[in-house]
């Protein structure tokens, strides 16, 4: 464990005891705010070893270590003022023969959805383990991002699709709708 952490893990503990402390002690108008800035420092570090482990998984997941980085350029699109997907330089032509990518259209669409999903799932866990408020945030975005992948979609399918598969999707759309 580096040095970094380790000062983390020990003022985490010293912020629980003295938060445990003043919490047994009953809340006064005096001790509140000693209390807020002891939670605040609690969520602080919190969300930067959050942070840690996430940059640590997009590192070994895409061999990158910064979120950044080059990140575009793996089966992402960047989205246009509207949130609309727009073609960047370097995805190729989507099923086009010659291309250099070898996948079909809607392939990427569905690498989004699942990229999007596992961050939501990320965030969500570790909120729910942590309570980290940038876990919660991410969770958000990443659920945003899913849906609008999942809405993309549907549209483009819709867009493509014969009569009898219209109705098979306004269907869902409307169980969707019931929820």
């Amino acid at each position: 464990m580096e040095d970094s952490e380790k000062m983390q893990d020990e003022v985490i503990k010293q912020v629980e005891k003295s938060i445990k402390e003043i919490t047994d002690s009953g809340l006064t108008p005096s001790n509140l705010d000693n209390l807020g800035k002891l939670v605040d420092i609690h969520k602080d570090i919190e969300h930067e070893k959050y942070m840690k482990i996430k940059e640590d998984d997009i590192m070994r997941y895409y061999g990158r270590g910064n979120y950044g980085e080059g990140y575009e350029t793996y089966g992402r699109r960047s989205r246009d003022s509207r949130g609309r997907y727009t073609e960047g330089g370097s995805y190729g032509r989507r099923g086009v023969a010659g291309s250099g990518r070898g996948r079909y259209r809607g392939e990427e669409m569905i690498d989004e959805m699942y990229g999007a999903f596992q961050d939501y799932h990320d965030g969500r866990e570790e909120y729910n383990r942590s309570g980290n408020y940038g876990a919660k945030e991410d969770s958000t975005k990443g659920l945003e991002d899913m849906m609008m992948s999942i809405t993309e979609c549907v549209t483009m399918i819709f867009q493509e699709a014969e009569p009898e598969e219209k109705e098979i999707i306004r269907k869902h759309i409307r169980k969707m709708g019931e929820l």
